[in-house]
C-alpha cells in the first residue's frame, strides 16, 4: 500500500469535512444567524490542510485523553540492561601522534581554507577505517510539518566484532505525530539490531516497529522492542555499510562530498586547550555532486521525486592526532508534493555524532539488547 493510500485509510477526508460543515451550520442557526453556505476544499491538498487543522484542534481539546490512551496502549517491554550513555566518555582522547605540518590559513572561505578542511576530513575518514576499536553514537531529531521524530544509533567496532543498535521513535501526542507514526513506522518508529563477526564472517540483523520508550529522571532514554514481531530477522551476507573498515578507500563518514566545488563557506579553528580542530562548512546542495546517494534516499523517504535539500551545514571536531571527536550535521529540505498529496515547505534533520574510545563505550555487551542477541547467535 502506498503512503498516499495509507494516509487516506487513516482519515476519511470527505466524512470529516461534511461533519464539520454540518456543525458550523447548526451552530450558526442556534445563534440566530443565517448560515453561510459551506464550501469544501477544491483539491486534495486543500482537504489535507483542513484535516490537519481539524486534527490539531481536536487534540488541543482532548490532548490529555489521547496521551493517556497512547501511553496505556504502547507496546514493548523496556529492556532493563544497565546501559548508561552518560558513562560514555567523549573527552577520552585516543592514542596517536599529533598531526604535523598543519597551518591554518588566515582567510575564511578561501581555497586554502577549504583545502585544509578537506585534508583533515580525509585523514579522519582514513583513521576511522583503520581504527580497530571505536564506538560512535548518533543522536538525531527530525521535523516534518510540526511532527517530531527522534532517534539514537550506536555503532561499536572492537576487534573481530561489529555491533549496531538503532532506536527511532515518534514522541507521544500531536496530530501529525500520530499520522507520521501510522503511515511510516518502518522509518520513524522502530528498533534495529545487528551483529557481525569478522573472524567467522557471519552476522545477523533484525528489525521491529513494535517499539516504545521511557525517559528517566536523568534524561536517559531506554527502549522496549517486541522482537517476536519483526519486519525482518535474517542472516547477513556481509558486514553493513555503516561499518568503517580498511580497504574502503572511498569511505567518508557522511554521505556528502567535500571538495573545492561543493564547499560554499569554510572555517577551520584549533582549540589548543581541548587538543582538537573544528571545521565548519556549508555545502552547495544545488549540485548533485555534493549529495552523493543522499538525494536518492531523500526522494524515497519523502515520496516525492522533486524533493530537494535547501541547506547543509556540518560542524566537525577532529582530535589533533587526526581521529574523529564529533560530527554535527544540520540539513534542511523541501518537498512540493510529499507522498503525492502534501507540500512540505520546510523540514530539518539534526544529527549529532560523538566518537568514543574509552573502555565502557567499547564493550559491546553494555548496550541494550546486545548481550542476549549475541548469545542467541552462539557467541
Amino acid at each position: 500500500m502506498s503512503k498516499k493510500e495509507e494516509l487516506e485509510e487513516i482519515i476519511d477526508e470527505e466524512e470529516i469535512i461534511d461533519e464539520i460543515d454540518d456543525e458550523i451550520e447548526d451552530e450558526e442557526l442556534y445563534e440566530g444567524k443565517k448560515p453561510k453556505k459551506a464550501s469544501k476544499p477544491k483539491s486534495k491538498k486543500q482537504k489535507l490542510i483542513a484535516i490537519i487543522s481539524i486534527c490539531l484542534c481536536v487534540l488541543i481539546v482532548a490532548g490529555a485523553g489521547v496521551g493517556v490512551y497512547l501511553w496505556l496502549n504502547r507496546k514493548g517491554t523496556i529492556d532493563e540492561t544497565d546501559f548508561d550513555p552518560t558513562k560514555m566518555n567523549n573527552l577520552y582522547k585516543p592514542s596517536g601522534a599529533s598531526l604535523s605540518g598543519i597551518t591554518i590559513p588566515s582567510t575564511e572561505d578561501s581555497d586554502e581554507m577549504k583545502a585544509l578542511a578537506i585534508q583533515l576530513f580525509n585523514i579522519a575518514n582514513e583513521n576511522l577505517c583503520k581504527e580497530s576499536a571505536v564506538a560512535f553514537a548518533v543522536k538525531s531529531q527530525s521535523e516534518v510539518l510540526g511532527a517530531q521524530t527522534g532517534g539514537y544509533r550506536y555503532f561499536v567496532k572492537n576487534g573481530d566484532e561489529f555491533w549496531n543498535g538503532d532506536f527511532f521513535y515518534v514522541p507521544q501526542g500531536g496530530a501529525m505525530n500520530t499520522i507520521m507514526k501510522g503511515v511510516s513506522s518502518e522509518s520513524t518508529n522502530y528498533g534495529y539490531i545487528s551483529y557481525w563477526n569478522f573472524k567467522d564472517k557471519t552476522g545477523h540483523e533484525k528489525k521491529s516497529t513494535e517499539l516504545t520508550y521511557e525517559i528517566d529522571e536523568s534524561g536517559i532514554v531506554k527502549f522496549g522492542v517486541e522482537w517476536d514481531k519483526v519486519v525482518f530477522d535474517r542472516d547477513l551476507e556481509k558486514v553493513t555499510d555503516d561499518c568503517p573498515q580498511e580497504g574502503k578507500e572511498d569511505y567518508r563518514y557522511c554521505q556528502y562530498v567535500w571538495d573545492l566545488d561543493t564547499i560554499k563557506t569554510c572555517k577551520v579553528t584549533y582549540n589548543a586547550e581541548g587538543g582538537y580542530y573544528e571545521i565548519r562548512v556549508t555545502l552547495d546542495c544545488s549540485k548533485d555532486k555534493t549529495l552523493g546517494d543522499s538525494l536518492k534516499y531523500l526522494i524515497e523517504g519523502a515520496g516525492d521525486k522533486n524533493a530537494r535539500y535547501t541547506n547543509i551545514t556540518e560542524t566537525v571536531q577532529i582530535w589533533n592526532n587526526g581521529k574523529y571527536k564529533q560530527f554535527y550535521s544540520y540539513d534542511e529540505w523541501t518537498a512540493p508534493k510529499a507522498y503525492g498529496i502534501m507540500k512540505i515547505e520546510h523540514s530539518a534533520n539534526d544529527y549529532k555524532t560523538q566518537f568514543f574510545y574509552d573502555d565502557y563505550s567499547l564493550t559491546i555487551r553494555n548496550y541494550q539488547y546486545a548481550e542476549d542477541f549475541i548469545k542467541s547467535l552462539g557467541y
